[in-house]
């Protein structure tokens, strides 16, 4: 096995530890309405993860963008935005092309942080990402969304939601996740909806559920409006 395979191995094999307990916590009862909101990342994973990645380059074995993306997936359990911000600017260093897993674990990120925003941002540096540089050595690299990857940016909206006290902007966070759904009906080009299947969206019962969340929280706020 070549010292790059190892050390990918090695790094997976620390990112699911955590997933091995996420198994434990569902066994138990402890599971999260939502996906993947019980597998959480410790501090110390992460650290232990990057130690891994430095010994790597030490030895003369450059991560691949499998090995980051494993990275990529611990930050974003742990909703640590600004690692994933610096792990995607390593690899651009490195010459490497960020695929649709990169942008996945950015979005859960997000999500996991409530911040919308930095979803929102990072959802449309995908869609205009420059892949032409890589496009030879990595072809395919161009972000197509798909349902999971909404699914990602309406829970980073529900979850911001969940923490406001204001009703205000609890109401705007829930309209554009009734926007969102509203996008992909109609095959919308703004934000590349129009590439999400319809039908793959009814079919998720998470988002079902995050969308009825959101209209019955408008209903019952009628009275909530853009002028106040």
């Amino acid at each position: 096995m070549k010292a790059l395979d190892v050390y990918t191995e090695l790094i997976l094999s620390l990112t699911n530890d955590s997933g091995q307990q996420n198994q434990s916590n569902r066994k138990n009862g402890k599971q999260s309405h939502y996906k993947d909101e019980t597998f959480e990342v410790s501090e110390n994973e992460i650290v232990k993860v990057f130690l891994v990645l430095q010994e790597m380059k030490a030895a003369g074995a450059d991560p691949d963008i499998a090995c980051y993306n494993a990275l990529m997936g611990a930050c974003a359990r742990a909703g640590d935005i600004s690692k994933l911000r610096d792990i995607l600017k390593k690899i651009e260093q490195d010459g490497l092309v960020p695929n649709s897993t990169t942008w996945k674990e950015i979005l859960r990120g997000a999500s996991r942080a409530r911040d919308s925003e930095v979803a929102e941002e990072m959802w449309e540096m995908a869609l205009g990402y420059d892949t032409q540089k890589g496009e030879e050595k990595y072809p395919d690299t161009k972000w197509t969304p798909k349902v999971d990857d909404l699914e990602l940016l309406l829970r980073s909206y529900i979850r911001e939601a969940s923490k406001e006290d204001l009703p205000k902007v609890r109401a705007a966070l829930y309209r554009k996740v009734i926007s969102a759904y509203a996008g992909v009906a109609r095959a919308e080009k703004r934000l590349g909806f129009d590439q999400i299947d319809p039908d793959a969206l009814k079919a998720n019962h998470r988002i079902v559920k995050m969308i009825t969340q959101a209209a019955n929280f408008l209903d019952k706020n009628i009275l909530v409006n853009d002028g106040g």
